[in-house]
């Protein structure tokens, strides 16, 4: 007897199956759950699944509150050019979900997350941790790798935390910051990442906090384009919070950067850009760091289509730390054009080789409606190429040399008074020479009611810091739009900002704090309270008279208790 079997009918049948099942287990689209009892138990176990099925829809998954251990990589896949996928904390608490990561993997390979290509994707209100490796510092510390054309990411929300190096090689930075957007392969399309978004996260350690990197030789159309970093806060970075280069439309705005002082021969930067195309916007960011280094740095922006490049609404503070003498609020080197706009700047700094702006090679620049006050010898504005250097418009505005030092030196020559620009340069026709006696060294709203109303208004600027409408007649110089309150009452200082150690047979210390009258009007009363995790913990009630811009003194405002130091202070 003969048996035939039709070998196509059984393969067809075959595939049909698979291609069934495929459809059943694949093509997510909806809501899931991550987390110990949820859809999947794990980021990866919900990624394998979109990798391998793919996505009909739109996609969201709601962590569970837990500690995930897990390194992790999301690809392109089918289905996300259409639909987005999103990663959120169920309770919506970042501290509550954490994707952590030991580094022990060296190279390429530290990362928590690695984007390769992905699309669409948002993570929301979750930690990304990256854990100090133990043996050798040489793995680096990446929290974040966007790579491989991926796009349309988002980040919300989320705190991204990294340990805080003592680098002495500052080599391999891409494997040393916190967040990394380029290539580590050099492949010249892994670098054209677009659409790379982050809002209102907590970046915490790394070299740099965010370094998104673009391919240098490429045309400015192929380069990666579209980033934007905003209101978000960065701390513990060693060298840099933010560094983007080679790139097409960058936005940085209403960022709170706070740097310190570190013990290694590299400048610090609270923002440095290069060779940024079209449009760059650098608006409403707030900047504490030492004085070796530079507030906001750019270098070779290029307007290629019609772009513009702005830096305006920024409050900007370098020192005091005694670092090397060498820095800049603001530094620009060889750009087709920078206005900088509606900025204060503070130097608090003795040192002679640290400006309020500094200028290098070919630039145009614009400087209108600043408040630029040096407390050391060295000057305001600095140029070290005049010949190369034009002033599209300098005007409206505040120049204070504290210790006497010139307002500005172009080429190597001082001009030592305003007057001196509008004989010498033309320029500064209606700017002024007043100490507008700033708050502090980090609140930069000025007390001396004679800065206000002083400025002209722009087209391109019609708020300020905060939000508030400048006005259209005669906006206030500076950062902040405002007129001074007749009451007004703030803390100065107290030693709750410092950190204690206490001796055995210690079970409290002593607080002081000291206030200031930053109203009009004599202050003759001020209740200072001290919280603990949200309980009143001391009641201290002044009585005096201040006058506008007196401070106390030191205040003694009672005993804490020893166990309320590891609460959570509100002053």
């Amino acid at each position: 007897m003969e048996f035939k079997i039709d070998i196509t009918k059984h393969l067809f049948l075959m595939l049909l199956l698979t291609l069934c099942n495929f459809a059943a287990k694949g093509q997510l689209s909806g809501t899931y759950t991550i987390g110990n009892g949820g859809t999947y138990p794990s980021f990866e176990d919900a990624i394998s699944d979109m990798e391998s099925f793919g996505i009909n829809g739109p996609v969201v998954f709601n962590v569970f509150d837990g500690e995930y251990d897990e390194h992790v990589t999301l690809n392109n896949f089918t289905g996300s050019a259409q639909f987005g996928v999103t990663f959120q904390s169920l309770s919506g608490n970042p501290e509550n979900v954490i994707l952590k990561d030991q580094h022990f993997e060296p190279g390429s390979l530290n990362y928590n997350i690695y984007f390769r290509g992905a699309k669409n994707i948002t993570f929301k209100n979750i930690t990304f941790l990256a854990e100090h490796e133990q043996d050798n510092l040489n793995f680096g510390n990446r929290s974040i790798y966007i790579s491989n054309k991926s796009e349309n990411l988002t980040f919300e929300g989320n705190i991204i935390r990294s340990w805080k190096t003592l680098e002495t090689n500052f080599s391999d930075k891409n494997l040393k910051c916190n967040v990394y957007i380029g290539s580590d392969n050099g492949v010249d399309s892994s670098y054209q990442n677009n659409n790379i978004n982050f809002f209102n996260n907590k970046i915490i350690g790394g070299m740099i906090g965010i370094f998104a990197q673009g391919q240098l030789t490429a045309l400015p159309a192929d380069k990666m384009k579209n980033i934007t970093i905003a209101s978000s806060s960065f701390t513990e970075q060693q060298i840099r919070s933010i560094e983007v280069s080679s790139c097409r439309n960058l936005i940085c705005l209403s960022n709170d950067i706070l740097l310190e002082p570190i013990l290694a021969l590299e400048p610090q930067y609270g923002i440095i850009t290069h060779n940024i195309f079209d449009s760059l916007q650098i608006h409403k960011n707030r900047i504490k760091m030492p004085s070796f280094g530079e507030g906001i740095s750019v270098t070779a922006h290029s307007v290629f289509l019609n772009g513009i490049a702005e830096i305006y609404n920024n409050s900007i503070t370098l020192g005091p730390d005694g670092s090397l003498p060498a820095g800049a609020a603001i530094g620009s080197e060889n750009n087709d054009s920078l206005s900088i706009f509606f900025n204060s700047i503070l130097i608090d700094e003795a040192v002679p080789s640290c400006y309020g702006i500094n200028s290098v090679g070919i630039d145009n620049l614009k400087l209108l409606n600043n408040h630029v006050v040096v407390n050391s010898t060295a000057a305001c504005i600095n140029s070290d190429n005049a010949a190369n250097t034009t002033l599209i418009a300098s005007d409206y505005n505040n120049f204070s040399n504290q210790i006497g030092g010139a307002i500005a030196t172009i080429n190597g020559t001082n001009y030592n008074t305003v007057n001196d620009l509008n004989i010498g340069l033309g320029v500064d026709l209606n700017s002024s020479e007043l100490n507008p006696d700033f708050m502090s060294n980090s609140l930069l709203h000025p007390l001396n009611s004679s800065v206000l109303n002083t400025g002209t208004s722009l087209s391109e600027v019609n708020d300020d810091f905060y939000g508030t409408s400048r006005s259209v007649i005669t906006p206030d110089i500076g950062f902040f739009e405002g007129e001074l309150s007749n009451l007004d009452v703030g803390l100065l200082s107290s030693n709750l900002e410092d950190n204690y150690l206490l001796t055995c047979s210690e079970d409290s210390i002593e607080i002081f704090a000291e206030i200031r009258n930053y109203g009009t009007s004599n202050l003759s009363s001020a209740d200072i309270i001290v919280e603990v995790d949200g309980a009143i913990v001391l009641n201290f009630q002044w009585t005096g008279n201040l006058t506008f811009g007196q401070s106390s003194g030191d205040l003694s405002i009672g005993q804490l208790p020893a166990n309320d130091l590891n609460g959570n202070f509100t002053k």
